[in-house]
């Protein structure tokens, strides 16, 4: 059936179309069904020529957290391909969108999952490392935005430590206190890795000595030294998560 609906251009419009609509039912089963086509290695190309990519970019920026899921899974399946992942930042928002996502700053009501988290940050990583998408990666705005993620991160996991210091004295203390794990410093602790390798390969051939001054008055200096602190429980994760933040470093003295 996935077959036959790409084979069919007014078929694949006419769901390109309802992806569209105001109702959120209507346009909830079709994101769902853009990110079916996407997942199918055999007809994914197809998919994407047809524009299916602005689907899944609404997809990410609906209410529904299954929805949601679904699009992360269906975008990271595309960092399979360079051309992909080049037609995705070059035509797109939806790296832009992955880190808003990803800090929450347009799902203020909305709790991320670990699992979540890692999804968009990997793929933001594959994204930054194909050197046909970094291209269109390396802008100040994709800088600003993993700066103030990483603030934002680094303040909660400071939060988070200064809790756990505190006597946890009643059930309902208790309760809050287990929700820190889906906290933005909890879940960018651990996702860090993938973070700090997305810094590493953006900061590579990017611009001149100016335009790196300029990084280092937004702050990058600082985002590198706060992920360098974050606590880490896998010995090997944080030996990457190391090596990403010093070949950033080289970069960044060498320019």
């Amino acid at each position: 059936a996935r077959v036959k609906m790409t084979e069919r251009a007014a078929a694949l419009s006419a769901l390109l179309k309802l992806a569209d609509s105001h109702e959120n039912e209507t346009q909830i089963v079709a994101v769902r069904t853009c990110c079916n086509l996407v997942l199918d290695n055999n007809i994914r190309g197809a998919a994407i020529k047809a524009g299916v990519y602005a689907s899944l970019e609404k997809g990410l920026l609906l209410q529904d957290k299954d929805t949601v899921r679904q699009c992360l899974a269906s975008i990271f399946s595309v960092c399979t391909e360079d051309l992909f992942m080049e037609q995705m930042a070059k035509s797109t928002r939806i790296p832009v969108t992955l880190i808003k996502y990803i800090s929450n700053s347009d799902h203020s009501n909305v709790t991320l999952t670990p699992e979540e988290y890692s999804l968009g940050a990997r793929t933001l990583c594959m994204l930054s490392w194909c050197t046909r998408s970094r291209l269109f990666l390396q802008t100040k705005e994709v800088f600003l935005l993993l700066i103030a993620l990483v603030d934002m991160g680094t303040k909660q996991q400071t939060q988070n430590q200064w809790t756990a210091t505190t006597i946890v004295t009643s059930k309902e203390s208790f309760s809050e206190g287990t929700e820190s794990a889906n906290s933005s410093g909890a879940l960018l602790t651990s996702s860090a890795e993938w973070i700090a390798a997305s810094i590493r390969y953006l900061l590579l051939g990017y611009g001149d000595a100016a335009a790196v001054e300029d990084l280092i008055e937004m702050g990058i200096m600082r985002s590198l030294d706060k992920l360098n602190k974050l606590p880490s429980n896998d010995e090997a994760t944080a030996i990457r998560t190391c090596k990403s933040l010093v070949a950033a470093l080289r970069t960044l003295v060498s320019s």
